[in-house]
């Protein structure tokens, strides 16, 4: 396992070749206009932007400059772990392996999830 972003607004570790697990420490609240939006590019985390100047989103809802942008997303924050996103990705569509392979990752997964507090249940 390896830890390869580390962010606020995002975590993303490495379980194996092809496989990511990423915490997803925001909440999606809409996509983003389209349009050309002045926008700073965050440290650390790809792509993800600050808006330097109050958004609208169809629908009147106002997002103030300083929003936070990820990929399309406009979002919003969480400081609850309990309330984290998760995201199990795989390159090949699927995790194939034996059950021995399985258990290496679900033990790698509940070891990052008991790093941010999560107790189990």
């Amino acid at each position: 396992m390896q830890k390869i972003q580390e962010h606020f607004l995002q975590d993303i570790y490495r379980l194996k070749e092809g496989t990511i697990l990423e915490i997803n420490k925001f909440e999606r609240v809409g996509y983003m206009p389209s349009g050309n939006h002045k926008k700073r590019k965050l440290k650390g985390i790809s792509k993800a932007y600050q808006t330097l100047e109050t958004t609208t989103m169809n629908g009147g809802k106002v997002f103030p400059a300083g929003s936070y942008v990820v990929g399309a997303m406009l979002v919003e924050p969480i400081t609850d772990t309990k309330d984290y996103r998760i995201e199990l990705k795989s390159s090949g569509g699927t995790i194939f392996g034996n059950m021995e392979l399985h258990r290496k990752l679900y033990k790698e997964i509940e070891s990052i999830f008991s790093s941010y507090g999560e107790k189990k249940g």
